[in-house]
């Protein structure tokens, strides 16, 4: 859409893929997972999609073409940067002081990228030593040391 320099054509396929993207992101947010372990891997994602949707557009806004003509599409598509922003502070996905830092906004929005694309899930299982198993752990880790 960058390479559109015609502004006519150019909020058409923004909006296309407004739309699109709108219609992606509902279909995510109705599939919520039931298991606990899968919950912040769905948050993750949702934040990110959300936070990635709302910069393209306002990337393409930025760098694309100005018309004073297509106020309305672009109002349009505020609006749903506006929304996704809202909905992301609904949900509290970002703490106050990362919202206020868009430098540390951007860098926890990469490092959630990193974690949709490997996929990494951490168990947490506890488990009890008895004393002695306790005592050859606690002289190992001495000895390390």
């Amino acid at each position: 859409a960058l390479a559109i320099k015609e502004p006519d054509a150019f909020f058409i396929r923004v909006q296309a893929m407004q739309q699109e993207t709108e219609r992606l992101l509902k279909r995510l947010r109705r599939y919520k997972p039931k298991e606990e372990k899968l919950l912040s891997f769905f948050y993750n994602a949702d934040n990110f999609l959300s936070w990635h949707a709302e910069q393209v557009i306002l990337k393409l806004l930025d760098k694309g073409p100005k018309s004073s003509e297509h106020a309305v599409e672009r109002k349009q598509l505020l609006q749903f940067c506006e929304a996704e922003n809202g909905y992301r502070e609904q949900k509290r996905y970002n703490s106050v002081s990362t919202v206020d830092d868009p430098n540390r906004l951007a860098n926890k929005m990469h490092l959630l990228q990193r974690l949709i694309e490997h996929g990494v899930v951490l168990r947490r299982e506890t488990r009890n030593l008895n004393t002695l198993l306790r005592r050859f752990v606690k002289g190992s880790v001495t000895a390390i040391m």
